[in-house]
């Protein structure tokens, strides 16, 4: 069994690597402390043909498929956790949905994103549907040629600055997906609130907001016969959670090297050598999980609890290596300003974006016991 990476893919990774390093690295600690999406990185990464690998429309000779798009966007954590928002941006979350079920104008919205030029944001959860996201209650219904909207959503990230959203809504009994411009008449946005990453999100209220035909994704299905795209996101989410752990690792493996206590390197005491072996560990076994889930991806082999597993295991540890780092940086790690305090803070969410850790656990007892565990009243 082959367990590495394909010569091209890896050779990307090796580009990517240096490219940020030379590009992000030198802002990566003051970007993270930004509330505003990195719409300047945006824009570097669809000069540097990085926008699109994932969804197949990069033209500019690289590697392309989920595994592809999977390393860049841990490469581009590593080095740069906030830069990497923008990566995934433009190959996952809204762009990936769009790539697949959009047609006709609504075409024209993935290829603004590629070129780095619009901020668009899935929102999915409502004042009573969280983790149950099929207790959704927005509605749309058709009238003409257009599609009315009505209802509300809240925690969608980057919602307080987005250019467009793709809001999962109710037609009739049936779950589907509409592109709403963030200009619509009828819509209105709440007050900026910022999550502990700094990203920030506010309130939707639809009201009778219209949008034309065209600008529906799907109108059946809903998270069942769509939920291959949650499955490809869950891996996007992982690999910028594993970059981000790795970031972290980089660098208090670097302080604990030169950081001088009782007349010797931190590296010397045993006890910290130990800890840090644990997490190096930790983050080569999630590695190695997420590319092979990934490579499955790519070979229409894909499982719904691979991609679960995939995000469980690299969210873990990530939350273990910026932890460890924070706790061995001590006041520096703890402090704003620092990178290994922002890694912190970052992959806390993604515990809890793309499906709470605790709901993941029930989705893998389901594999392993080949049922569902509903979690509805009876």
């Amino acid at each position: 069994m082959q367990f590495e990476l394909p010569e091209e893919i890896g050779a990307l990774a090796q580009s990517i690597d240096g490219f940020a390093r030379a590009e992000l690295a030198p802002g990566a600690a003051e970007r993270a402390l930004r509330s505003a999406f990195p719409r300047d990185v945006m824009k570097l990464f669809a000069a540097w043909g990085l926008n699109g690998i994932v969804v197949g429309s990069n033209d500019e000779g690289r590697p392309r498929g989920v595994l592809a798009g999977t390393v860049a966007v841990e490469a581009v954590a590593r080095v740069c956790p906030r830069g990497a928002d923008a990566l995934h941006h433009g190959n996952f979350s809204a762009a990936l949905l769009l790539a697949r079920y959009a047609d006709g104008t609504c075409k024209d919205e993935l290829d603004q994103i590629l070129a780095g030029n619009r901020l668009v944001t899935i929102a999915v959860t409502e004042e009573q549907a969280g983790s149950q996201a099929s207790a959704l209650e927005t509605r749309a219904r058709v009238a003409g040629d257009h599609i009315i909207v009505d209802g509300g959503k809240r925690f969608a990230t980057n919602s307080a600055e987005a250019d467009a959203f793709v809001i999962y809504v109710r037609f009739g009994e049936d779950i589907g997906a509409v592109i709403v411009d963030g200009k619509s008449r009828g819509l209105s946005r709440g007050e900026p609130v910022a999550f502990m990453s700094g990203d920030r999100w506010c309130s939707l209220t639809f009201n009778e907001v219209a949008v034309p035909q065209p600008a529906a994704l799907f109108r059946t299905g809903g998270f069942s016969v769509k939920g291959s795209f949650f499955d490809l996101e869950k891996i996007g989410n992982a690999a910028r959670a594993l970059g981000t752990g790795w970031c972290a690792f980089d660098a208090v493996r670097e302080y604990a090297a030169n950081r001088r206590q009782f007349g010797k390197t931190l590296s010397e005491f045993q006890g910290l050598q130990w800890r840090l072996a644990e997490v190096r560990l930790a983050l080569e076994a999630a590695q190695l999980t997420l590319y092979r889930v990934a490579s499955r991806a790519d070979h229409n082999m894909l499982r719904g609890e691979d991609a679960t597993c995939a995000k469980l295991i690299c969210n873990r540890a990530a939350m273990t290596a910026c932890d460890t780092a924070v706790q061995i940086l001590g006041g520096a790690g703890y402090s704003q300003g620092n990178l290994v305090e922002y890694c912190f803070r970052k992959v806390r969410g993604q515990l809890i974006t793309g499906g709470v850790v605790e709901l993941m656990l029930t989705r893998v007892a389901e594999a392993i016991f080949d049922r569902k565990f509903p979690q509805d009243a009876r």
